[in-house]
């Protein structure tokens, strides 16, 4: 009787999966992806950045509700944030780099640089958006040495990252 019952739970919960692809497909909800699938595309977007995958960080950085993936890279002495999520059945990468130099705005001040998950600032979002972010929103710090982090963000109206620093 037990070895029936497990049977039929592995089936209903198979089933139940199933069930839920085939509705998030037909309803056009994207599933999230993984850090290696985000790596390979953050790889064949830009093949000349050593992309980092010990730096991936998952969260909703598009408030679209899914998790995104960034990973930080370098590539000629610059370091480069990159970003992939799904949008209208397809993967999109978005990057940007700084420079590494104290004496520059879209810069961090020294190595190592570091990469980490932040709330979206309400008041940037409100510039930005107009409103409130969503709950499930968040925006990223990229630091390395003394000088104040980057703040990275998706920018809705525009439709890609945007940055700010004091």
């Amino acid at each position: 009787m037990r070895r029936w019952l497990s049977r039929s739970v592995v089936v209903l919960i198979a089933a139940q999966c199933s069930v839920q692809s085939v509705l998030l497909e037909a309803t056009g909800q994207q599933r999230s992806i993984s850090q290696e699938t985000a790596a390979r595309a953050l790889s064949k977007a830009s093949p000349e950045v050593q992309w980092q995958g010990a730096s991936a960080l998952a969260a909703d950085f598009d408030c679209d509700g899914l998790p995104d993936h960034v990973l930080l890279g370098r590539a000629a002495g610059r370091v480069f944030v990159g970003m992939v999520h799904a949008e209208a059945g397809k993967l999109k990468t978005e990057t940007l780099n700084f420079a590494v130099d104290p004496s520059q705005q879209a810069a961090i001040c020294a190595e190592p640089a570091k990469l980490a998950v932040e709330p979206l600032d309400d008041e940037v979002a409100r510039e930005v958006v107009g409103r409130r972010a969503p709950k499930t929103c968040r925006a990223m710090r990229l630091s390395g040495g003394e000088c104040d982090p980057v703040h990275i963000f998706w920018n809705p109206k525009a439709n890609h990252l945007a940055w700010w620093r004091n």
